[in-house]
């Protein structure tokens, strides 16, 4: 083969692993970094990511339940997540973080129709902001602390922040809360 040839080869197979997308499927763990094909998933189960330093990236992507059971991401046991670009309708939490640490969902996020937005248990120094449309409350927050909560569209019941942040505006926020 000339070497035109493997250099027209090596091109193909960079584009392939570059462009890649993934169809999302019911109930499996994700662990490494993945760009979501943009589409739509009935994910009755929802799906899970578990492991450190991951980029999720939906691609705006939706994600949808069937009607309020489950969860649509669950997050657990798992350490610098990021998750951008997703849209989770019509599960009974949007997005569930376990456990896990330094989660971050940016203003891209779009919790739609579910009971909870979302539902952080026994998590810490995690951030969310994005838009909530759920039909109980944005937020469930239990043995968790240090977490900032900021929608923007909605505010959180300052009683369910008594360990997090919530409802402040950047500016406000310590240094350290903004780079992490």
């Amino acid at each position: 083969m000339s070497l035109k040839k493997y250099g027209l080869l090596i091109i193909i197979l960079l584009a392939n692993s570059v462009f890649a997308c993934v169809d999302l499927e019911n109930n499996l763990v994700y662990s490494n970094d993945t760009q979501v094909c943009n589409d739509v998933f009935f994910l009755d189960d929802g799906i899970k990511i578990h492991g450190d330093n991951i980029l999720f990236d939906c691609n705006n992507a939706v994600l949808r339940g069937d009607f309020f059971k489950n969860s649509g991401i669950t997050v657990i046991n798992s350490e610098n997540i990021t998750i951008k670009n997703c849209n989770v309708m019509f599960y009974d939490v949007g997005i569930n973080v376990q456990n896990s640490e330094n989660v971050i969902f940016g203003e891209d996020i779009r919790l739609i129709r579910n009971h909870y937005g979302s539902k952080f248990f026994n998590s810490v120094n995690n951030f969310i902001a994005g838009i909530d449309v759920s039909l109980k409350s944005p937020v469930k927050i239990a043995a968790s602390k240090g977490n900032l909560i900021n929608f923007l569209n909605k505010r959180v019941d300052e009683s369910l922040c008594s360990d997090s942040e919530c409802n402040r505006p950047f500016w406000m926020l310590p240094f350290q809360m903004i780079l992490r």
